[in-house]
C-alpha cells in the first residue's frame, strides 16, 4: 500500500501521468492532500485522492483510475473518465490491507460537503454523490453505478 501525504495543494501539468510499476495497483495507492487538487487536461491519475477541506478540479480529458473524495469542498469535472479501481483483495497482496472506505466504497466522485458538478461528456464507473450540495450535469447513461439500483 502506498500513502502519499501532501501538506498543501496538488496540481498536475497538462498530459501528466502517474504510472504504477512493479505490480502496484491503483486500489492500493492513496493521495491524502490538505488543499486544492487541480488536475490539468489530459492528466492520467491513479489511486484514491482524498482531499481535506478543499476542492477537486479535473480538466477535460483527465482519466482517473481511483476515486476523487473531498471532505469539505466541491468537485468539478468536465469531460473526464473516472472509474473505481479494481484488483485489490486478491491473495497476492502481502502488505497491509487497504483502509476501509465504508459507505463511500462504491463512489468514484464524492464530496462530504460540496457540489459535485460536471460540464462535459464524462464517463464514470462507480457512483457520484455528495452529503451536502448537488450532483449535477451527469448523464445517467455515462455513469455506471457499483451495483446499487
Amino acid at each position: 500500500m502506498f500513502l502519499i501525504q501532501i501538506e498543501g495543494t496538488l496540481s498536475t501539468n497538462a498530459l501528466s501521468q502517474v504510472n504504477l510499476v512493479n505490480g502496484a495497483k491503483a486500489c492500493n495507492v492513496f493521495w491524502k492532500v490538505e488543499g486544492l487538487v487541480s488536475m490539468a487536461s489530459g492528466t492520467a491519475m491513479r489511486g484514491t485522492v482524498i482531499v481535506n477541506n478543499a476542492a477537486i478540479i479535473m480538466g477535460t480529458g483527465t482519466t482517473l483510475e481511483g476515486r476523487a473524495l473531498s471532505t469539505t469542498g466541491a468537485i468539478s469535472v468536465s469531460g473526464v473518465t473516472a472509474k473505481v479501481p479494481v484488483g485489490c483483495g486478491s491473495p497476492v497482496l502481502t502488505g497491509p490491507s487497504a483502509p476501509g472506505l465504508a459507505s463511500v466504497a462504491c463512489y468514484a466522485l464524492f464530496s462530504g460537503n460540496g457540489a459535485v458538478t460536471n460540464s462535459g461528456i464524462t464517463n464514470v464507473t462507480g457512483d457520484v454523490g455528495t452529503n451536502v450540495g448537488l450532483a449535477v450535469g451527469y448523464n445517467p447513461l455515462t455513469v455506471m453505478s457499483c451495483g446499487r439500483p
